[in-house]
Parts: structure tokens; C-alpha cells; sequence
């Protein structure tokens, strides 16, 4: 979820109440949930779910059901990166 101010092209992310410039292009939005959101409120699918959704033929899936997938991938993406991040921070203040 965000709050969208199309003619200046700012976005609140409703995760993390961070501002986000996306110009004129929605796409900027995902990638701030992918790279730079600290909150993870628009993403409530648990894994049980997230498999039951994505065994579920995709004749049966609803567009909330596949925006919900789309959601808990991209809050995936976001935690294996925090994860790398902090592994490699670790392991370069072990080499000090």
C-alpha cells in the first residue's frame, strides 16, 4: 500500500512511512519494497499460505491472490539482501 501524489511523483510507503520518489512511474514503488523498505506491514501472507496460493491452479488464483504472491516475493527479495549484507559486514569486521 502506498498514497500516490501523481503530480509530483512521490510516494508514502505505507511499510516503513518513508517518502519515495518515483517520477512518473509506478515501477520505482516495487523496487523501494524490494531494496530500501524497513517495514514489511503490506506483506501478511504466511509461508503456508504463500504454498497453498502458489499450488493453486492459476486458473483459480484471484488478482488479490497474485498480488499477494507478488508482495511476499518481493519481501523475500528484500530479506535474503538484508541477510547478505549483514553476513558480509560480519565477516569483514572478523578480518579487523
Amino acid at each position: 500500500g502506498s498514497s500516490y501524489a501523481p503530480t509530483i511523483g512521490i510516494v508514502i510507503c505505507l511499510s516503513c512511512n518513508e517518502l519515495v520518489y518515483t517520477g512518473k512511474k509506478f515501477k520505482t514503488m516495487e523496487n523501494h519494497w524490494k531494496s530500501a523498505c524497513t517495514g514489511n506491514k503490506y506483506c501478511e501472507l504466511k509461508y503456508g499460505d504463500f504454498l497453498k496460493i502458489k499450488h493453486k491452479p492459476e486458473s483459480d488464483c484471484t488478482f488479490d491472490d497474485m498480488r499477494a504472491l507478488h508482495y511476499y516475493e518481493l519481501w523475500i527479495a528484500n530479506a535474503i539482501k538484508k541477510l547478505k549484507r549483514a553476513r558480509k559486514a560480519g565477516v569483514v569486521r572478523q578480518k579487523k
